[in-house]
Parts: structure tokens; sequence; C-alpha cells
């Protein structure tokens, strides 16, 4: 066997057992608290060794990382996926994709603890806010692209704004926030 073909079997079975072990994090996170949880009671749900474990993570706040990772996936995946509902406004699909993520975090309780537990690092909700762009860059294409009623939303509108300004931009990215300062507070 060449060289080669050994080592694209070793990846495959390292990406394997990360995959097992994130779905054996996100089994114990239904049932036990985040700081419960070891990067051996990990390997031992997963039925690998805990050195292999070790091979694959530095410690559980690196799985934790990887998982939050696939929830931003899966989470995207339900707020991107195409609207076949018949809506009247961009707005609606500001609701309908509120709904969908909503929806998600629900029903899956290692995204509750990861990405809204009380006792999840920071850095871990951090990691999170690119998951909450990539959404908001979703909704707005959405929202651009269907034939509303309000074709162009812009932050005047209280839902999208918390600043009270005149600014014709949705709040999203460093360009929309340098209009928010230059046009100042309404009068």
């Amino acid at each position: 066997m060449s060289r080669i073909v050994k080592k694209a079997n070793t990846q495959a079975r390292g990406r394997l057992r990360r995959q097992q072990l994130i779905a054996a994090t996100r089994r114990l996170l239904a049932s036990f608290e985040l700081d419960q949880i070891t990067l051996a009671d990990v390997a031992a749900e997963a039925g690998a060794s805990k050195g292999s474990a070790y091979h694959s993570y530095a410690n559980i706040a690196e799985l934790y990382m990887d998982v939050v990772g696939v929830i931003g996936q899966e989470l995207f995946a339900a707020v991107a996926a195409p609207i076949e509902e018949d809506l009247d406004d961009w707005r609606d699909i500001f609701v309908l994709c509120l709904r969908r993520g909503t929806a998600l975090l629900v029903s899956d309780p290692a995204a509750r603890q990861l990405i809204h537990g009380p006792k999840s690092p920071p850095a871990i909700k951090r990691s999170d806010r690119a998951n909450d762009l990539q959404a908001a860059q979703v909704i707005l294409a959405f929202a651009q692209a269907g034939p509303y009623r309000n074709l162009k939303p812009d932050c005047r509108d209280t839902l999208l704004c918390n600043r009270n300004c005149r600014c014709p931009v949705l709040p999203f990215g460093p360009a929309a926030w340098g209009n928010h300062r230059a046009n100042g507070p309404r009068r």
C-alpha cells in the first residue's frame, strides 16, 4: 500500500473519530451540565479510548468549539432553507427565519447549553457570533430578492435599529455602523 493511500485512510479515520466524539458530546449535553463533562467521559460515550480523544482534541473546550461549529452549520441550513411560504412583507422573512432558528435551539440541548447557557465560556459564545452574522446576511438576501411590499428595508424600523437615526441601511457591518454615526439621532 502506498504512503499516500495510508495517509488518506488515517485522515478518514481521524475525521470519523472527531464526528463520533462530537455526536457523543451532544448526547452527554442532553443529560449533564457543560462543566460536568470531561474529555474522558466523551471518549467513553463514543466508545473510543481516552488517548484517541486526546489525540483529536487537546481539551474539552476545543471539542466544544467544534460542536458549536457543527451547530452553526445546522442553524445556517435551517435559516437558509428555501422559503416556500407566501409572504407579503420582508419583515415576515425575519420572523420566519427566527422561528426556524428557535426551533433548532429548542430541540437541541447541546445548542442551548453551548450557545446560550450561563456556564458556556466567553470564547465559545464569541465563536458563535459569526453564525449570527451569517444568518443576518441570509435574511437580508431573502428580503432583497423577494417581491415584497417594502422592497428596501431601512433601519428606521424599530425592529432593525436600536439607534434613533435616519440611516437608509440595515445595521450590519462596519459600513452600516459608520452611517449610523454620521447621520446622528433623529430630532
